[in-house]
């Protein structure tokens, strides 16, 4: 699989909070930047890479499930903060 210019592709993390009387919150409710590990990024890609843990921002993204994994599709503008580096 090959990503083209500055896309970047996203294994997003569940992000599921579980509250003391077990009700689970799930992170696409609560109103904070996502978490994931990158799994693919485009050749034009500056600062990330992949296997780079990142934050990035709700907008301007597509998520799509391929298997069994969630992947999310942005461009390197969505990504907020490198976490790993």
């Amino acid at each position: 699989m090959i990503c083209p210019f500055n896309q970047v592709v996203v294994v997003q993390d569940s992000g599921e909070e579980v509250t003391p009387g077990g009700i689970i919150i799930p992170d696409k409710s609560k109103n904070k930047p996502m978490r994931g590990k990158v799994y693919l990024a485009g050749p034009e890609c500056k600062c990330v890479e992949a296997g780079d843990q990142v934050m990035f921002n709700k907008l301007g993204i597509f998520t799509d499930k391929i298997g069994d994994d969630e992947y999310v599709f942005m461009k390197e503008e969505a990504v907020l903060l490198v976490l790993n580096r």
